[in-house]
């Protein structure tokens, strides 16, 4: 499949996971965003070929996403997925640039088919030259596009015990023991709350979305290739 970056920008973290990890089986390249200012905030660092937007998100509409990428890059595809399904709602999201206006309760094979629909006409992303690598003993993570991310000591335990799995979901359990943490009710929401924070940090110093993928009941995965460099760290720590 022709492999395109796709931008989702919806404040419901289970609904953006799920369109996320959706489109992401069906080889797009995928990036979340919380509200408009946390997409506005990558935008110049990233071009998407296509955007999922929610009109109601904290701080600015998803509209103004809409009006502001149709005046700086009108070749990209438009979708907005909203709960708003009056006709002056509909009317309002297409005088602001939508290509496609559904409804939030569409299933996603639905909106991946509009996805696509939108997608056919656009070229496809080239391919990445590089992967990701978790450099130990410098503490970094080196992205496929060449930036350098200096990591904590507890991300390092994290992106290592990801790494070793090879692709395979990782319990929290597993990660908490790789950061020499006990694995408590508390710690684990604590480290739901690191894990974005990461994927964040990720993000403002790159530009590039960490793949790694909440896996419900379990924990989390790191959905690309990725490569360990230097000795393991101690399987212990602060």
């Amino acid at each position: 499949m022709t492999k395109h970056r796709i931008a989702v920008v919806e404040d419901d973290p289970i609904l953006r996971d799920d369109l996320l990890d959706y489109l992401e089986l069906r080889g797009h390249a995928v990036a979340g965003y919380a509200s408009a200012e946390d997409f506005h905030a990558s935008a110049s660092t990233r071009d998407f070929a296509l955007a999922i937007l929610d009109i109601v998100l904290p701080g600015d509409s998803g509209l103004t996403i809409a009006e502001w990428l149709r005046a700086h890059s009108p070749d990209t595809g438009i979708i907005v997925l909203t709960s708003l399904g009056s006709s002056a709602d509909h009317i309002r999201g297409l005088k602001a640039g939508a290509d496609i206006y559904l409804a939030k309760n569409a299933p996603l094979d639905v909106i991946a088919a509009n996805c696509d629909s939108l997608l056919r006409r656009l070229p496809a992303l080239p391919a990445d030259t590089d992967i990701w690598q978790l450099v130990r003993p410098e503490s970094v993570l080196r992205t496929p596009g060449g930036s350098s991310v200096h990591l904590t000591w507890s991300e390092m335990a994290m992106l290592e015990a990801l790494f070793e799995a090879s692709g395979q979901p990782v319990t929290r359990a597993n990660i908490l023991r790789k950061q020499g943490r006990k694995d408590t009710l508390n710690n684990e929401r604590n480290l739901d709350g690191a894990t974005a924070r990461l994927r964040r940090k990720v993000m403002e110093t790159s530009g590039e979305e960490l793949p790694i993928r909440p896996c419900y009941g379990i924990g989390y995965q790191f959905s690309e290739q990725g490569s360990l460099i230097g000795t393991p760290i101690p399987s212990h720590g602060g």
